[in-house]
């Protein structure tokens, strides 16, 4: 028998009631709900009328004639289970259902016989049982993926809790407001990085999800999805710092509520063997000199010890392929974990967005610079001495960092380093290739390395009393780093270098083998290198009075007179900071000696 109206009008207002909570689209409703169930529109359009106007004559009903119903406000537990018991009198179903067959209201027979045609009242009902299939469907059946907003939303405490552990405010950085999170490594899925997102950005990346907020209106509770991002960012409880930095020895929380970006050692330190490691930098990278074995252990141990502290040197290794040039940098990169990078591009040191620079404190450049770039040769002196550093990530404005980088170099050129004749940024050693492309050496060594040796160099390092000594002491003078600074000459002194080597003058006079003629002097250093192409007269003659050279006029013509050689090599040898193994032993200019 059909239904009388009042329940009619009730299932109904259900399914408004739905439709405003979210549970079902509503773009709009009374179509969308008989395209879904496949039902004439009109009925429903008249349904969906009646409720309509008895909520409206409800909400204009005066006061006195309202009845006053007291509902307390319910936690969120209690709204939740409520929420299922509705969807589930049954209980909550934990496998995947088909969906229900709901069979259509037939056609029923009065006791006289006469046919009764199902009426809108009756298609109501078919209309609620259906409606209620397709929820059970859209939670068990994971193909449908029609979950509703109000169906997702999670408990404001569960997402709070769970944004908070993922995400931070940072309140400023380079001028800007914006939301930050730690990632996995794209090295290490062990490590952690940061990484930033404008409000925008955060708010189109959560904009499916919801948080379940419970509102009173007219003393009755109303539970509404709420999005989750707008509501994180304006909720006081969320995850909030006025800026970050690196300090390795601080709290989490640094001073003025700044948070500390350190996530500790890539190992822990540990009392082990390192045997094979400590051979191969005394054979390999120290070619056997104790001296620049001493410094590069003594470098190492400093930075380990202080590892918020920028160096103010770099090591570099220079050598042959397969030397094993690059081993040390290896093991402190797995000391430094997260804080450690290997770059191998030019641009990931001389772009204009560096913010893969801001978490680290080791540097490692593999074959990643050449010494003639002008621009990279600016940047590296730069990271390698001042205090700090320009951060400049994608999408935000530039700002100041506290430069902590200890770096390391290996290359297989020639020329390293741009290093002057006083250099005091640079330590360059050859790698000795004694044990070169041999599986038997290196295998073992690496395997030292990865399974305890890393861990066993970083405990003994952080022990290893360095009585106030810091990387800027005593700098060795080693043979390759002569090699850098002769290949780091400007045009005139490599001319004037090639002229001490060969003890010969261009033109020279047969009654005074020291005086030269201005001319051809000044012509041989133009053609003599491109670096002195397009020096100028007063340039040139500037330069040779430095060296000791005298400016003289004889009857003929004007020249340049030279210091004695012996004095001439002397003064390169003082310059240089050490003996120069000539190409000519000879006493004086235009005399050649034993070769």
């Amino acid at each position: 028998m059909p239904q009388a109206p009042g329940n009619v009008e009730e299932a109904i207002a259900q399914i408004s009631s739905d439709i405003e909570g979210g549970r079902v689209e509503r773009e709009p409703e009374d179509v969308r709900i008989a395209e879904v169930f496949e039902l004439p529109l009109e009925p429903i359009r008249e349904g969906f009328a009646k409720a309509r106007a008895r909520a409206i004559a409800e909400v204009t009903k005066p006061a006195a004639e309202k009845p006053f119903v007291r509902r307390p406000i319910r936690s969120s537990e209690e709204l939740e289970q409520e929420e299922l018991r509705r969807y589930f009198p049954n209980g909550v179903p934990h496998t995947e259902k088909e969906e229900p067959k709901i069979e259509p209201v037939q056609a029923q027979v009065a006791l006289d016989g006469e046919v009764i045609q199902p009426s809108a009242d009756d298609e109501i009902v078919e209309l609620e049982a259906k409606l209620e299939a397709k929820r059970a469907l859209v939670i068990t059946n994971q193909r449908q993926r029609l979950v509703t907003p109000a169906m997702a939303a999670q408990k404001p405490e569960i997402a709070m809790n769970e944004i908070n552990k993922k995400h931070a405010v940072i309140t400023n950085l380079g001028g800007k407001c914006v939301v930050m999170e730690w990632v996995l490594s794209d090295i290490n899925l062990e490590w952690e990085e940061p990484s930033y997102q404008s409000l925008t950005s955060f708010r189109e990346r959560y904009a499916n999800r919801y948080v379940q907020l419970i509102g009173v209106v007219r003393k009755i509770e109303i539970v509404a999805p709420e999005p989750m991002a707008p509501w994180w960012l304006c909720h006081p409880s969320r995850r909030q710092f006025d800026g970050i930095d690196l300090e390795p020895k601080g709290p989490a929380i640094l001073k003025g509520n700044r948070l500390n970006l350190w996530r500790g050692f890539g190992v822990q330190p540990e009392a082990g063997d390192w045997s094979l490691l400590q051979r191969h930098l005394h054979e390999v990278l120290a070619s056997s000199d104790q001296r620049s074995e001493d410094y590069v252990r003594r470098w190492t141990a400093w930075k380990l010890q202080n590892p918020g502290e920028r160096a103010e040197v770099a090591l570099n290794f220079k050598g042959k392929k397969g030397s094993g040039k690059g081993v040390w940098m290896h093991a402190m990169l797995k000391i430094f974990g997260p804080h450690g990078m290997l770059i191998s591009n030019r641009q990931h040191l001389t772009g204009k967005h560096n913010k893969h620079l801001q978490n680290r404190l080791l540097l490692c450049a593999d074959e990643a610079v050449w010494a003639g770039d002008k621009d990279a040769e600016r940047v590296l002196k730069s990271l390698v001495t001042e205090r700090t550093m320009t951060i400049e990530p994608k999408g935000i404005d530039a700002f100041n960092w506290a430069n902590r980088l200890g770096i390391i170099q290996s290359t297989n050129d020639k020329w390293v380093v741009p290093a002057s004749e006083d250099e005091r940024r640079y330590a360059v050693f050859e790698a000795c290739p004694i044990y070169m492309q041999q599986k038997e050496y290196f295998v073992p060594l690496f395997s030292e390395i990865e399974n305890g040796g890393a861990a066993a160099m970083l405990y003994d390092l952080q022990r290893l009393d360095l009585e106030g000594w810091h990387p800027r002491y005593d700098i060795p003078q080693t043979e390759a780093l002569v090699d850098q600074k002769v290949n780091s000459l400007g045009g005139m002194d490599q001319w004037w270098l090639a002229k001490l080597n060969n003890a010969e003058t261009p033109t020279p006079q047969k009654g005074n083998p020291r005086w030269v003629l201005a001319k051809s002097l000044y012509e041989d250093c133009k053609a003599y290198s491109p670096r002195s192409t397009h020096i100028t007269d007063d340039e040139f003659g500037r330069f040779l009075r430095e060296l000791g050279c005298e400016h003289k006029r004889t009857a003929k013509a004007w020249g340049w007179i030279f210091p004695p050689l012996p004095e001439a090599r002397s003064a390169w040898e003082l310059r240089m900071g050490r003996k120069w193994d000539w190409l000519v032993s000879a006493t004086e200019w235009n005399q050649r000696g034993e070769t």
